[in-house]
């Protein structure tokens, strides 16, 4: 199994996950919960790759129907844009992170604006240094090289409440990938009974900024023209108006 792991669409949780199932005896041995892997990676650099390709050719991966599965957790743009807002600049700037956002402080219409000024200098190529804020704010379509490999992809909607939505979706995956029942009980365990000490869910925080940002036509005109091929390329609708 390949994961692409994209900030704020569960990317520490499949971070576990991935390298649980690399060595499920080693990790469970370790005593490590799959929320440490925010702070120190289990396997890096043991199971993971910069690209597609690295992948492919490190493991003679075929471009024709194999027995390998690509997956890749979606989230409805709006909820990831919130999400990251308020892990990236909210909290860091309560940690005197002054650097953090832009430079805009609390102020989510001035970082929204530059957010979006940075995304069309890298798009057309007149920028190409690049923060962690750029990172977790990047539309996802723009990651794991999906604008040549989408094909091959089995998309898993994210939802606040894994047992909603995504954890059927995963626990099929892992099903049809032969992965033993008791690993997927010690998976379910993290995604459903743990929670990520960087999540945003259900914070005040959060839906203060999404009621901000969803009341706000100028700012979801910005949200809309960042995100507008997640919204379509992963079957998420558009804000009422769009």
């Amino acid at each position: 199994m390949v994961n692409c792991v994209v900030q704020k669409s569960m990317s520490t949780m499949m971070t576990g996950t991935m390298c649980y199932l690399y060595n499920e005896t080693e990790y469970e041995a370790s005593g490590r919960s799959f929320d440490d892997e925010f702070n120190t990676r289990f396997c890096k650099e043991k199971n993971e790759f910069f690209s597609v390709n690295a992948v492919r050719d490190a493991f003679n991966i075929s471009y024709v129907k194999t027995d390998w599965t690509f997956s890749m957790i979606t989230r409805d743009p709006i909820d990831r844009f919130v999400s990251g807002y308020v892990d990236r600049c909210v909290r860091l700037l309560q940690k005197n992170a002054t650097s953090q956002c832009n430079g805009c402080g609390l102020n989510m219409t001035c970082f929204i604006e530059k957010e979006y000024e940075r995304l069309m200098e890298i798009s057309f190529k007149r920028k190409t240094r690049r923060t962690m804020e750029d990172a977790h704010f990047f539309p996802q379509v723009w990651h794991c090289d999906l604008n040549e490999e989408a094909e091959f992809y089995e998309f898993i909607q994210y939802s606040n409440n894994a047992e909603d939505r995504l954890m059927p979706q995963l626990e099929d995956m892992l099903k049809r990938q032969k992965v033993p029942r008791g690993s997927i009980e010690f998976i379910k365990n993290e995604l459903l009974n743990k929670k990520s000490s960087h999540s945003t869910a259900g914070t005040p925080a959060k839906r203060f900024y999404y009621s901000r940002l969803v009341k706000s036509p100028y700012l979801l005109e910005y949200i809309v023209k960042m995100f507008y091929y997640d919204f379509l390329r992963f079957h998420y609708e558009l804000p009422p108006g769009f």
